[in-house]
């Protein structure tokens, strides 16, 4: 998810990159393929949770219910927000990330007392 934080920052610095030449990872995929990249990562972020919890107990599943906060940040980003309208992804993808690692923390710390 740090990653996916990361590609909503340079999403919303892009037009002010491309216009100064300065080269981001959105600037050479382009507006719609970094959306998409963010989208993976969220996709991502949840697979690795739930290889997880496969490869160490259920207990572990409790940080998905972080990623839920991640659901509204994916739908801005997919919509087409732009600029500052995707500050506020940034704040819900860090603390996606933060819950997730809570709820993921909580749950292997339970499995381990079991």
């Amino acid at each position: 998810m740090a990653c996916a934080i990361l590609v909503a920052n340079n999403l919303r610095d892009l037009d002010g990159d491309a216009a100064v030449g300065k080269r981001t990872l959105a600037t050479m995929l382009g507006d719609a393929d970094t959306r998409r990249v963010f989208l993976g990562l969220a996709m991502l972020s949840a697979l690795a949770l739930l290889g997880v919890a496969g490869a160490t107990n259920w207990w572990a599943l409790l940080g998905l219910l972080g990623l839920i906060t991640l659901v509204p940040a994916t739908r801005t980003v997919l919509r087409g927000a732009a600029g500052r309208d995707l500050n506020a992804v940034l704040g819900r993808t860090g603390m996606a990330e933060l819950l997730a690692a809570g709820g993921l923390f909580i749950g292997l710390l339970a499995s381990a007392g079991s």
